[in-house]
């Protein structure tokens, strides 16, 4: 299965590379993946520091990350199936806390975000990342995105995450921005035999307002194309007065 399941092409190892960079992990931090999917992330973090834990809904998923991690000769890591709306693990448990390019399929955002303050300890990181879109381009994008994945949830703006991230208890330390291209074939490859020219028709459809913001452009070799903004995001959890 492993073997079988092909990276999404915007989960880029130079991301990584920027994650670690950001967080600055140690050998004794105790981390917790949170929407882990096929353990990616996990696993990137899992030989810089003393554990990960990685949490999704889905356990194909779950299946899928353990069997790579297994297949990749790594032991410190450990996979199980939760839903970040209630992460079974006990208060100030960990160091550092990941979610990248998953917050728009989770539901209760707000709800998440307690759950992850209060899972991680005083003072520690919450590293997040995900497409940001103003307020216009969610409400026809989002049905286009509801179209390809039934548990698609939403996207934020720029000002939600700050005020979102202020609200549950985190002090933001930075926010970097950055892109990820989509190829529009690819991004409805595999999908039920009605849905790609469903949502073709959805896409060239859009008033041009939402193209200008995607930058939805036709290209030679790939066809349609366009691109997402996207915030990385390094939070510190606040630590409450006496």
């Amino acid at each position: 299965m492993v073997e079988n399941y092909r990276e999404p092409l915007y989960v880029l190892e130079s991301e990584r590379e920027e994650m670690i960079e950001v967080l600055q992990p140690k050998k004794s931090d105790i981390v917790l993946d949170v929407a882990t999917g096929p353990g990616y992330q996990a696993l990137a973090l899992a030989n810089r520091v003393k554990k990960v834990y990685g949490i999704d809904n889905k356990p194909e998923l779950i299946t899928i990350a353990k069997e790579k991690a297994t297949h990749e000769g790594v032991d410190n890591v450990e996979f199980s199936v939760c839903v970040a709306q209630q992460i079974d693990y006990p208060d100030n448990f960990f160091d550092i806390v990941t979610c990248r390019l998953a917050f728009h399929h989770l539901t209760e955002p707000m709800t998440v975000l307690g759950e992850i303050n209060r899972v991680l300890k005083p003072d520690g990181k919450f590293n997040m990342s995900d497409p940001i879109l103003s307020e216009y381009a969610q409400a026809v994008w989002v049905p286009v995105n509801r179209l390809r994945e039934s548990d698609f949830y939403c996207y934020h703006t720029y000002l939600a995450f700050v005020q979102m991230l202020n609200q549950s208890g985190f002090k933001i330390a930075s926010i970097r921005p950055f892109t990820f291209k989509r190829v529009l074939d690819k991004w409805v490859k595999d999908r039920d035999e009605w849905v790609p020219e469903r949502i073709k028709e959805v896409v060239l459809g859009l008033d041009e307002r939402v193209l200008k913001e995607l930058r939805f452009t036709k290209t030679s070799e790939e066809g349609w194309v366009w691109y997402y903004n996207c915030l990385d995001i390094l939070a510190v959890k606040k630590t409450k007065k006496v």
